[in-house]
């Protein structure tokens, strides 16, 4: 496939019914902004912080960086509604974690991206000190 944006070739199976490709990272552009607005962020509703994120402009309908945003927003409640964690540690390696997952794995792979990293962070709270 080409990126439509910047022209990039890679392998993939995934584009809208229209043709076009938008690859990994050109979706995950912007997505630095995440760990800022968290670190910001008060509510203890993950649904809210969620939708904030939603309203980046980088955040599109089906995007990879959802497999980033889920965990962003429940880590974030869960700091703000009084857990003991390091949120930016934390935050930083949700974002590597979720940045691995390709795009189109929730449809490929039969699992949810989001999910997938989210498991991966359970290690984080089993061991916090690593």
């Amino acid at each position: 496939m080409e990126c439509t944006v910047y022209r990039k070739r890679e392998n993939s199976r995934t584009r809208c019914r229209n043709g076009h490709y938008v690859c990994n990272e050109c979706h995950m552009k912007g997505m630095d902004v995440l760990i800022g607005l968290c670190l910001k962020e008060r509510s203890k509703n993950p649904l809210d912080i969620i939708e904030k994120m939603m309203d980046q402009p980088f955040c599109h309908m089906h995007g990879p960086e959802h497999h980033v945003m889920v965990g962003a927003a429940l880590l974030t409640a869960y700091r703000n509604a009084g857990g003991d964690i390091e949120l930016e540690e934390a935050l930083t390696e949700m974002q590597s974690r979720g940045k691995s997952v390709p795009g189109g794995a929730c449809g490929f792979w039969g699992a949810c991206g989001a999910g997938s990293a989210l498991e991966c962070l359970s290690l984080f709270f089993q061991n916090p000190h690593r």
